[in-house]
This record gives structure tokens, C-alpha cells and sequence, in this order.
């Protein structure tokens, strides 16, 4: 996910760009992680209680997306009253039908589009495989980030999934048996970033990578990037941070059968990655969601990047339209 940045909305999405500061990437033990206040929501959420998703190209250009519908909604951002506004659904798939069980999404400045992905896991209440969760999805923006509906495009990841070696075993595999399962989106110069709350193997969580084009044009190869985030923790969702910044890693409990304290309902935490060929570190657990034990973290939208700070919001699966908190990233006093 592409930041979002404390200023008037987008006037062309090159500006985004051009105007963030890039701090040195925050590693373990040097940037302080403090959990921030509640947000208040103003407007509902359809299937609020499952929010999963969240990108935008500014305060006023964003969106969110629970797993139990087939869209998007437009969202507004208010820093200065913490305000999160629900706008109208994005409908991705025509007519009714199953969930499509959307789970990270991310906004590219380059490609002028948001992305946003199925889980590709069978449903749990179902034990099957439902077609539309195979999906991925390019929803192209104006000029000015505003969502374009009409030119919707869906790409068949599942196939890719299903046609590599080392994956297939995992595809159409029930979660508690470790069966694959996408949960994080991140866009950087054209490649996408899929974060696998599963497969994790030997402590081991993934991060799928592969070209946006390519992927669009039925010519994808994948690559892997295997993270050591802990026994029984999978990633449950990405952000890009700006250039040469890395990425953020939302982790979490996997689901699967790898034993482990973030199996049993340890907090969830925040990673940082600097990108392929570099290990994770971890910058620290997440507060509590206030008054909200059935709270999961499931999707980071971060709204500032600069020297001094990365300032950010985390959605939550099970209260009642996300319950937004914010968080920062500090880095430490220069002597």
C-alpha cells in the first residue's frame, strides 16, 4: 500500500510520489512503536465486522474492504479529528453471488490503479474452493485517484498458484492443514507483494512476488521470499513504504497446524522488511483495539512517511466497522 499523505487531496498521482521524504527503513530495536488512539467512523462498512483491506492515493482517495462482500468502499481520512468517512461500495464482480473474499489491497502510483486480492483459500464454512476468491483485481484511477469501476480487470492468480511446484501441494488445502492462503497486498515499481498468512513452513511465513503486467498478460512467474516470523505466524497484511524504505509486515496467528505462541492468540505485531534478499525484523506488538477483545489485526493503512515519524492505521476483524487505531513509528534521538 502506497502511503497516504497529510495534505490536500491529489491533484495528479504523480504528486504522491514526488512529495515523500524517505526515512532510512526502521529495524528492530532503533524505532519505537507506539499505538495511538481510537478512531471514530462515521457511516457503515457492509459486513463491517470483517474488515481486511485498505489502500488509498490520499486523505480523501482511499478505500477498504471486508472479505464477506463482493466490493470495495470509498473511504476519507481526517487526521486532525480522527475521523475515518465510509463512502459508496465498488462493485468488482457484477450480480450476486459467493464472497470474494478480499483480502489485501494497494494502490499504485505507476500503474494508476488499486489492486486487491482473494484469499485463494477454501471457505471455512464450506471446506470447498469458490471460484470468485481466485482473483485478483486492477481497479484503474482518474487523475485525481478516483476509482474508475467501468474498467475493472480480474487476472486468474489462482491458476498461477495452482501451476507452481513448490506451492501446489498447499492450493485447495483446508487451513487448519496449512493450505495456502493470501492475506497481505503490496505494489512497488510494477511488482506485486502477496503475503501468505499460510503456508508456513518451519517458521517460515512467504511473501509471493510477481510482475503486475505480466500477471494481467497470463505470462506470470512467481518468486518467493521466505521470512522467519516464528512458529505459527503468517503475515496478515503489507504496506509498501516509500522508495527504498521496505515494507511493512502486519503478523499474526497462521491458522494452520505449526505450533507456537502466535497460535494460541499471542498479539499481533508489526515486522519490518527492507526487501528481497533481506530478513524481517520485528519492531514490536500492537496495542489493543480499546474495549475490543475480539479484535484481529487485518490490514494497515498507512497515512505519513517522513524522517521523523511513519504514522498509520490498523482495521480489525470483528468489531463493528474495523475499529481504526492509529500507530507510529518513531525513529531514535540523533546524540
Amino acid at each position: 500500500m502506497y502511503p497516504l499523505m497529510l495534505k490536500t487531496t491529489l491533484t495528479a498521482l504523480g504528486v504522491l510520489a514526488a512529495t515523500v521524504s524517505a526515512p532510512a527503513g526502521p529495524a528492530a530495536g532503533s524505532w519505537a512503536l507506539e499505538w495511538g488512539q481510537a478512531w471514530t467512523v462515521r457511516g457503515d462498512f457492509a459486513k463491517g465486522r470483517d474488515m481486511s483491506a485498505a489502500a488509498g492515493f490520499g486523505l480523501d482517495q482511499a478505500l477498504a474492504a471486508s472479505d464477506e462482500t463482493r466490493a470495495a468502499q470509498r473511504i476519507a481520512l481526517d487526521p486532525a479529528t480522527r475521523t475515518l468517512t465510509v463512502h459508496e461500495p465498488l462493485a468488482l464482480l457484477p450480480g450476486k453471488g459467493p464472497e470474494l473474499d478480499l483480502e489485501g489491497a494497494a494502490a499504485s502510483v505507476g500503474q494508476r490503479a488499486y489492486f486487491l486480492v482473494g484469499s485463494q483459500a477454501l471457505s471455512r464454512k464450506k471446506a470447498a474452493f469458490e471460484r470468485d476468491r481466485g482473483w485478483l483485481f486492477k481497479l484503474p484511477v482518474d487523475e485525481a485517484g478516483r476509482p474508475r469501476p467501468e474498467a475493472v480487470k480480474k487476472a486468474d492468480l489462482h491458476l498461477v498458484l495452482a501451476a507452481d511446484a513448490e506451492l501446489a501441494p498447499f492450493v485447495n488445502r483446508a487451513a487448519e492443514e496449512n493450505g495456502l492462503d493470501i492475506e497481505g497486498l503490496a505494489e512497488r515499481d510494477g511488482r506485486l507483494f502477496l503475503g501468505l498468512r499460510a503456508p508456513v513452513r518451519d517458521g517460515e511465513a512467504t511473501i509471493l512476488e510477481l510482475g503486475a503486467e505480466e500477471l494481467f498478460s497470463g505470462k506470470a512467474g512467481l518468486l518467493q521470499h521466505r521470512l522467519a516470523l516464528g512458529p505459527g505466524r503468517g503475515i496478515r497484511d503489507l504496506a509498501a513504504l516509500a522508495e527504498g524504505a521496505g515494507f511493512l509486515i502486519l503478523a499474526g496467528p497462521s491458522g494452520g497446524p505449526d505450533g507456537g505462541p502466535s497460535s494460541s492468540g499471542a498479539a499481533y505485531e508489526l515486522w519490518h522488511w527492507a526487501g528481497p534478499g533481506s530478513p524481517a525484523t520485528r519492531l514490536g506488538p500492537l496495542g489493543a483495539a480499546a474495549g475490543k477483545d475480539e479484535a484481529k489485526a487485518e490490514a494497515i493503512l498507512l497515512l505519513s512517511q517522513s524522517a521523523t515519524a511513519i504514522e498509520g492505521l490498523i482495521l480489525h476483524d470483528g468489531p463493528k466497522n474495523g475499529a481504526p487505531h492509529g500507530f507510529r513509528l518513531i525513529p531514535p534521538k540523533v546524540p
